[in-house]
């Protein structure tokens, strides 16, 4: 009896201090399939486990708030599809819906959910003109069911990435062909919480960039309510936005290049931003444009203060290749015992530890290449030093690589478990 104790807590145990995290990545191209990965962050190696065949490219992928179902953008009819995740090597594909309303034959580049009742999903059209919005109930097993809401944007708009503001209240659309950030009312009454009724979304403002032509891509908005992060496309530089106090942006406060000071704009579009789960960082990337093959793309990691405004650049570095049309970069968002696992509560605040302290914790973050045809992990480890201006010092560098080579991979990766 002792031997089987001793044995079942060792299982326990071996479960509860397990370093493997599973993920997902769409390909962007043909064939149309989602990959299963496995990384270890303790010897620090990337496998894939499974591929599976997909109802299309997807150039978007998210999960839902209890991470069973798999959302899915397509640049083809249909133009969203749902999967349920039936392990962490499999999925089923629940449904597949065409665009309709004012989004009536659009596609879209991009779908989040929310994470509280009703769990509505949201997409924008990609590309424009005339772009346009969808707000998409859902069945209680996480499955699409239908286009509740659709709205136009303006004449010039594509809409290519989208945020939610404080407590899930507010939605941002980040217009690239329009030069401009939209702000939507999300209103759900008692009724749409508890399943029935509809949500409704409003337009309350659109803010335009100070710089035309450098063209919203893709933003987060942090959960504080007071600022919205912007990674601008053709400016390759990260905007800070300034909200009042409904939570819509009113001014740029600041904007930090994703390319070094010597570099050519022109030979660079930037792609993706996200903050770490911990909101101490804002991760940005930049590609080398798809005519600059013999350069390669840039890696950025920023740090935040308390109140959400960026301090100072704390690392870059090139990446492996251009990047492509991707560069998507992904910080890990679930617990690991090699990183970080602090947490802040819904109006940013920290809880526990105090987060800004000296040294920081490992950070990991997974990037994308098409057509390169690659995930990597990179990591972020701050050395407990800070320079005499306060500045952290750390290493950011690739620690595991896995290649895919079937054609179409890889647009973005999500992080399962």
């Amino acid at each position: 009896m002792a031997l089987k104790a001793f044995l079942i807590l060792t299982a326990l145990t071996a479960l509860t201090t397990a370093k493997v995290h599973h993920l997902f990545v769409g390909n962007l191209g043909l064939p149309a399939s989602i990959h299963a990965l496995e990384f270890d962050s303790k010897i620090l190696t990337l496998t894939k486990t499974a591929t599976i065949p997909a109802d299309g490219s997807h150039p978007w992928i998210s999960l839902s708030h209890n991470k069973k179902t798999l959302y899915a953008s397509q640049f083809s009819k249909p133009a969203i599809a749902s999967y349920k995740i039936t392990s962490p090597t499999s999925l089923s594909l629940s449904a597949s819906l065409n665009s309709s309303g004012a989004c009536f034959n659009s596609t879209s580049a991009y779908v989040q959910s929310l994470s509280h009742p009703p769990y509505t999903v949201f997409t924008g059209a990609w590309p424009g003109p005339n772009a346009c919005g969808q707000a998409i109930s859902t069945l209680p097993d996480g499955s699409l069911k239908a286009v509740q809401q659709s709205w136009k944007y303006a004449n010039n708009s594509g809409i290519h990435g989208l945020a939610f503001g404080k407590g899930e209240g507010v939605l941002y659309a980040a217009d690239l062909n329009g030069d401009s950030v939209w702000t939507h009312r999300i209103d759900a009454s008692e009724e749409e919480r508890k399943g029935e009724g509809e949500i409704r979304v409003e337009e309350v403002g659109r803010w335009m960039v100070n710089r035309n032509g450098t063209h919203p891509r893709h933003l987060v908005a942090h959960p504080n309510g007071r600022t919205v992060h912007v990674v601008m496309e053709s400016g390759n530089e990260v905007v800070e936005i300034e909200n009042d106090e409904r939570g819509i942006p009113r001014k740029e406060v600041g904007f930090w290049k994703t390319i070094p000071a010597n570099a050519t704009n022109a030979n660079y579009w930037s792609a993706e931003i996200k903050y770490s789960r911990n909101m101490r960082y804002v991760w940005a990337t930049a590609r080398a444009q798809i005519s600059q093959p013999n350069i390669t793309g840039w890696i950025n990691v920023f740090e935040l203060d308390r109140s959400g405004h960026i301090t100072h650049l704390v690392a870059r570095e090139s990446t492996t290749t251009t990047g492509g049309y991707a560069n998507a970069i992904a910080p890990m968002d679930v617990d690991d015992e090699n990183g970080w696992d602090k947490r802040l509560d819904e109006t940013g605040s920290e809880m526990g530890e105090n987060a800004w302290g000296g040294k920081g914790e490992v950070e990991f973050a997974a990037l994308t290449d098409v057509p390169k045809r690659y995930v990597e992990v990179w990591r972020w480890d701050p050395k407990g030093k800070r320079e005499g201006n306060g500045k952290l010092e750390g290493k950011l560098e690739v620690v595991a690589h896995l290649g895919i080579d079937d054609g179409g991979c890889c647009a973005n990766v999500v992080w399962l478990d």
